[in-house]
């Protein structure tokens, strides 16, 4: 039995959507510059209002717009390891954030599309 079409397309976006927001969890004793802290904080807390997913053993912070374009900014002055992907809905430029997440910018020059994005992802600490 073949899956429909649709279900294809649906299976394609969650797939993407998870692949932008996998990266290696985030231990609390990480170790940041104090710059690099400050930007990592705006981040989570423009995010965790609306753009925090919870799991059993981590949450993930997503922030989008001029916070994340802020922190990208950082990270390629910092020489933070780059990773280009070429999809079809764009080109991705990822740059790391040690041990915590990264930040993407999102390129698609046939619509003029130029988007920014971070994920920080921080295991929850038991008492």
């Amino acid at each position: 039995m073949r899956p429909s079409p649709r279900l294809f397309r649906h299976m394609l976006l969650l797939g993407g959507v998870s692949f932008l927001l996998v990266s290696a969890p985030m231990r609390l004793e990480a170790k940041m510059s104090p710059e690099a802290e400050s930007y990592n904080n705006a981040c989570m807390r423009e995010s965790s209002a609306n753009n925090a997913i919870r799991t059993a053993d981590h949450t993930i912070y997503t922030c989008w717009g001029s916070t994340a374009q802020t922190f990208f900014d950082y990270l390629v002055s910092s020489n933070a390891k780059e990773t280009v992907d070429k999809q079809n809905t764009g080109t991705y430029i990822f740059r790391e954030i040690p041990e915590t997440g990264r930040c993407w910018h999102k390129i698609q020059p046939a619509d003029d599309v130029s988007m920014y994005g971070c994920s920080i992802n921080v295991f929850k600490t038991v008492n």
